[in-house]
């Protein structure tokens, strides 16, 4: 797995320089572009609140015909079967029994292009997440929460795209990781005045608005958040490795105030 090579070592700085005045370009399109080079077509797009496979499987199961008839409540059991009896009706089958077993199919359908979906979100997730710069005990953590049996754990498109798509063009995950040190200083910004993240989204917007829809800036914020939490010496650990990184980033021009 990606060991979080530091970013002043892995970017040359035209890599990072590229990118002065165009600080503000998609996480998620320059994502899909590193997906790209790794050798696939498809467009994935995922963002910061986005339901793991794990999540998502467990709410299928939750919600499937056979545990509501085991779990679910008899008036709930009786409405759902109403319901699926009504459409029948409606729709001039005979009986119901052969709607519920389109019912069901319709159900796996969906269930299935619902999760080959947040798969996909997973392995976008993780192959950021283990080329970006940030604490490795966060980012292991958050990584567990990704590899499941669903997406094939690391050895998936996460990997591919981790090691070989990110440094077909280096300059590209160069921006990703410019995006996390935007969230990352917005959160410095936080813990070093003991405003409250309340207190930060009504004060700046802008940076709420950020934290809600670049997975990146938001990776880089939680990032700084977890190092506070877990001591001191994480804590000037993580913010030290930030300084080094806005060093180079003011030489050369690229701004990650947020």
């Amino acid at each position: 797995m990606g060991d979080g090579i530091d970013a002043n070592k892995r970017y040359t700085d035209a890599d990072i320089a590229k990118w002065a005045g165009y600080e503000g370009s998609s996480t998620v399109r320059v994502m899909n572009q590193i997906r790209k080079d790794a050798g696939y077509n498809d467009y994935v797009e995922f963002g910061s609140d986005d339901v793991t496979a794990n999540a998502t499987k467990r709410e299928q199961e939750e919600l499937s015909p056979s545990n509501l008839a085991l779990h679910g409540t008899p008036a709930l059991v009786h409405i759902a079967a109403m319901g699926v009896e009504e459409a029948a009706v409606g729709a001039g089958m005979v009986g119901g029994a052969f709607a519920l077993e389109l019912f069901a199919t319709g159900k796996e359908i969906i269930a299935g292009d619902e999760l080959r979906a947040a798969i996909d979100r997973d392995q976008m997730h993780m192959a950021m997440l283990a080329n970006l710069d940030l604490p490795q005990g966060y980012k292991t953590e958050e990584m567990s929460k990704l590899v499941s049996k669903y997406n094939d754990g690391w050895r998936s498109g996460a990997q591919k795209m981790a090691e070989t798509g990110m440094f077909a063009d280096k300059s590209k995950m160069a921006l990703v990781q410019i995006h996390a040190d935007q969230g990352a200083n917005a959160a410095r910004k936080m813990c070093d005045s003991g405003m409250s993240r309340a207190t930060l989204a009504t004060s700046n917007p802008g940076v709420a608005s950020r934290y809600a829809t670049d997975p990146a800036f938001k990776r880089g914020f939680d990032a700084i958040v977890w190092a506070k939490d877990h001591g001191a010496a994480e804590y000037k650990a993580a913010t030290e490795a930030l300084d080094k990184r806005d060093d180079r980033y003011n030489h050369l021009h690229v701004r990650v105030s947020a």
